[in-house]
């Protein structure tokens, strides 16, 4: 039970009659209140602390023993006239002490008297109590066949997933005849060279011009295009040049053509026995371009030969070719 004087300290003399009723009081207020040496406390005792009980007390000069605790006629001990100015000050100054510290009493003026019978003081109101914290939100089930959360983006739609294709190698031949294409259209990406055709493999190689002086019978003066077909597939597209010493045949330059014509539209070159030319088809539809390779040409070319390249007249081809291996 808190001191009913301060509300602050525990209370160690209970029932101790006060003006308007009982309080309990702590060690330091009952201190303040009265001085323990002269007086005994019991349920008799008034109240202390206005100025009118106290002088009361005071104007007895003889001292009386206390009757007991519950005894009504139970009176302090008085103290003789002519205590000290010094004890009357301390006396002075504990008084002033009680009343700026300990706080408003039961039995003041402002203070509704309170019954006998009054349940023990509440404490003060101002003590604040810990609100409980207010449980967490369940957490929100995601259901994985949610139709929004598995359907594409159309921005992403289109190969921007986060995969790019890497070009690791590169076929040289003619495009399919049931496939549309179309060639690169700067002239950095077409190159006239020359090459050796393996016939029985269907694969080319590229000569190195040192060596075309010494293959005059076996290397084909090709016109190399970097071309791309529908499916996004990027290729060497070979096309023979005309004959300079010759007569220009009809196969050569058709394929010549079909090549240019490339460079502006999606085409595609289908052989006629017929004529005795490749007959050439544009698309009538709105296709897109292509999207054309960052490499550059060089570095298309080495992907295209990198075990297909001539240098030396000891290459392995050409010893066979010659019958030396």
């Amino acid at each position: 039970m808190l001191c009913d004087f301060c509300h602050q300290r525990e209370a160690v003399v209970h029932r101790f009659r006060v003006l308007e009723g009982f309080a309990s009081l702590c060690e330091p207020c009952f201190r303040y209140s009265i001085d323990p040496q002269k007086h005994l406390s019991s349920e008799g005792d008034f109240c202390l602390v206005t100025d009118a009980k106290i002088d009361n007390f005071q104007q007895s000069s003889q001292p009386q023993k206390s009757a007991g605790i519950g005894d009504d006629d139970a009176r302090p001990i008085e103290e003789p006239n002519d205590m000290t100015d010094s004890n009357k000050t301390t006396k002075r100054t504990s008084k002033s002490t009680t009343k700026s510290d300990v706080g408003s009493l039961p039995g003041m003026e402002n203070e509704v008297p309170a019954a006998d019978n009054a349940p023990p003081n509440k404490p003060p109101a101002d003590v604040s109590v810990a609100a409980t914290p207010e449980p967490p939100d369940p957490p929100r089930v995601v259901d994985p066949f949610d139709p929004a959360a598995l359907r594409i983006n159309p921005n992403t739609a289109s190969g921007a997933i986060g995969v790019k294709r890497k070009l690791v190698t590169l076929k040289v031949g003619k495009p399919d005849k049931m496939e549309f294409c179309r060639v690169h259209p700067s002239e950095e990406y077409r190159i006239d060279t020359a090459i050796v055709e393996d016939k029985a493999n269907r694969e080319s190689y590229l000569v190195a011009p040192a060596l075309w002086p010494e293959l005059p019978d076996f290397i084909t003066l090709v016109r190399l295009c970097v071309a791309v077909n529908r499916h996004g597939t990027t290729f060497l597209w070979p096309a023979k040049l005309p004959d300079p010493n010759g007569r220009p045949m009809d196969w050569h330059t058709s394929m010549l053509e079909a090549q240019e014509l490339a460079t502006k539209s999606w085409v595609r070159v289908q052989a006629d026995m017929t004529a005795g030319s490749y007959a050439v088809f544009e698309a009538t539809g709105n296709l897109p371009d292509p999207e054309w390779p960052e490499l550059a040409m060089g570095d298309l070319l080495k992907l295209a030969f990198k075990t297909r390249f001539i240098d030396s007249m000891n290459h392995p081809f050409l010893l066979e070719l010659f019958g030396a291996a």
